[in-house]
C-alpha cells in the first residue's frame, strides 16, 4: 500500500507532534511534572515539520532528516533530564 505523498506528509507530522501530545500524560500519571522540560524542544521540533508542510521534496529533506533527528534529541534528552530533575528523594 503506498501513501503518496500527501498522506506521508501528514504522517511525519503526526510522529513530530505524537510525544508533544503524550507529554502531559508522562509527566501526570509518573507524578514527575519536570518531564514537562521536554516541551521546549518544540522549538527544535518546528523548522523540520514547516519544510515538510511547505513541499520540500527530493534533496531539500536531507537538511529536514538532519533537523528531524535533531528534535528528537533535544526532546529525549529534555525529558530525561526533566525525569531526573522531579524525581522525589
Amino acid at each position: 500500500m503506498k501513501l503518496g505523498d500527501r498522506r506521508t506528509r501528514f504522517l511525519y507530522v503526526g510522529l513530530m507532534v505524537a510525544p508533544f501530545v503524550l507529554l502531559p500524560m508522562i509527566a501526570g500519571l509518573s507524578g514527575r511534572a519536570g518531564a514537562a522540560l521536554a516541551f521546549a524542544g518544540v522549538v527544535a521540533a518546528n523548522p523540520p515539520v514547516m519544510a515538510v508542510l511547505g513541499g520540500a521534496s527530493g534533496p531539500a529533506l536531507i537538511p529536514v532528516l538532519v533537523k528531524t533527528g535533531r528534535a528528537q534529541l533535544v526532546f529525549g534528552i529534555l525529558l530525561a533530564v526533566g525525569l531526573v530533575l522531579s524525581v522525589e528523594l
